[in-house]
């Protein structure tokens, strides 16, 4: 990139060789989930593969979050890295379906320091005018990954084993660590704010709470929906309000309206995203490898949706971009629910709304990141991070939890899995629609002021 030093070009590649590893694991997992349940069975546990990824990230997020700046950020990304290589090896050798949600609750422990750590660096070492670029650059990270994985793993899993899915990501590990140790050593803490941090007990409290809301939501018993579900509720918000930016949750300011857009846009795209293999495959018969094709079209659309952000930084007022992004996303999910009729053309139906969608997420997600980022200090870098992972991870704990309570509901009532796709997809699109312009009523509805650049120290 323009102006970077070579110290820092070192990490920006690092960086992005991290989130390609996270983006091929979410991606591959995905496209390759209806072959691994038509083998281990368990299809009410479907949902929990992806949600005990993301729980078990929720709580790593925090704790890491309180470590950037204390603590040596290569130090803790080598814990980060070991830990996700261990669930990965665990994920490989799963013999159940309750096995491979244990597994990948470990692998989403990894993720989660790795993803924070990462995302840290960008307050850290990069400046104001250097980050809408840098934060484009990790959405590209995704290109590789789109490209390749989700049909890449889908065939694998048809052709050789589902199991090469999470062994074949081993040597990738090893490569990214071994290139981002160095550089990553080499930047400067700064010791964050003490008042900009909360207790890892708040985050226990929060991936509790998702938890319960998705048992409660997949048993028919009001009399066991209606309790857990409610206390799933309460400490979910209470676990969420105490651990984001104060007024994030009612889109106060624009660092709240940032982070309140993110937790819609990232339950709404992983909500239907997680979901699209299965209604191809089992409503209208698509291959995995068909239906993954759908992914990576959807993931190469964010990146173009994220780079028109980088590009168009300082000339589009930020909250239309916002406003746009999340209500392109919404209309999109809603295209989607005529794929699940099974008389229409399911895979190019689904190929061109994702197209779409993927272009909205990017718009809305690429303007959030910047304005929190600019808005903020490096003191609160660390919480920033933190917050924005939190956006993304609650929002795909939701989106998964959720979706997967309804599918498994769905299940034991007799109903299709298009019966329980409509109900979900449906209440996303709306939720995107009718939410866009709440969420995003604070963000600056003028272009982003374009500052001055300044020499890398």
């Amino acid at each position: 990139m323009p102006g970077e030093t070579p110290a820092n070009r070192g990490l920006t590649v690092g960086l992005i060789l991290l989130v390609t590893i996270l983006a091929t694991d979410t991606l591959a997992v995905v496209a390759a989930m209806p072959i691994v349940e038509s083998e281990l069975g368990g299809r009410s546990l479907y949902g929990a593969v992806f949600s005990a990824f993301v729980l078990a990230e929720v709580v790593s997020i925090v704790m890491t979050g309180h470590q950037v700046g204390r603590r040596p950020h290569h130090h803790l990304l080598l814990f980060g890295v070991s830990v996700f290589a261990a669930g990965l090896v665990g994920a490989a050798l799963s013999t159940s379906m309750a096995m491979l949600v244990g597994t990948r609750a470990v692998q989403g422990f990894g993720a989660g320091v790795m993803g924070t750590v990462s995302y840290g660096m960008v307050g850290l070492a990069f400046d104001d005018s250097r980050r809408p670029r840098i934060l484009a650059a990790l959405s590209t990270a995704w290109v590789a990954p789109a490209l390749v994985a989700p049909a890449g793993a889908a065939w694998v899993a048809e052709h050789l084993h589902w199991r090469w899915v999470f062994a074949g990501l081993l040597p990738l590990v090893a490569v990214a660590l071994t290139l981002t140790y160095l550089p990553m050593s080499r930047v400067r803490a700064v010791e964050p704010d003490p008042d900009r941090t909360a207790g890892t007990h708040n985050a226990i409290l929060l991936a509790l709470g998702i938890a319960l809301l998705q048992v409660g939501l997949s048993r028919p018993e009001p009399w066991i929906m209606l309790p857990v579900g409610g206390a799933g509720m309460w400490a979910l918000v209470r676990g969420l309000s105490r651990l984001l930016p104060e007024g994030s949750l009612a889109a106060r300011g624009a660092v709240g309206g940032s982070m309140a857009t993110k937790l819609l846009i990232s339950t709404v795209f992983i909500g239907t995203d997680a979901f699209i293999p299965l209604a191809l495959t089992d409503i209208h018969g698509a291959s995995a490898t068909a239906a993954g094709l759908t992914l990576t079209i959807g993931a190469l659309a964010w990146t173009v949706g994220s780079w028109t952000v980088a590009r168009r930084d300082g000339v589009w007022p930020e909250r239309r971009m916002a406003v746009s992004g999340a209500l392109i996303l919404g209309s999109a999910t809603g295209v989607l629910l005529a794929t699940l009729s099974g008389s229409l053309p399911g895979v190019a139906l689904a190929v061109t709304a994702w197209a779409v969608g993927g272009f909205g997420i990017g718009l809305a997600f690429g303007v959030v990141n910047v304005v929190a980022y600019r808005e903020s200090t490096a003191a609160e870098a660390g919480h920033i991070s933190m917050s924005l992972q939190l956006g993304d991870i609650v929002g795909a704990a939701l989106g998964t939890g959720l979706g997967g309570a309804l599918v498994a509901l769905g299940s034991e009532q007799g109903w299709s899995t298009g019966r329980a796709l409509l109900i979900w997809w449906g209440f996303l699109a709306v939720a995107a629609v009718a939410g866009a312009p709440l969420v995003t009523r604070n963000i600056p509805g003028r272009p982003a002021p374009r500052p001055t650049p300044v020499p890398a120290t």
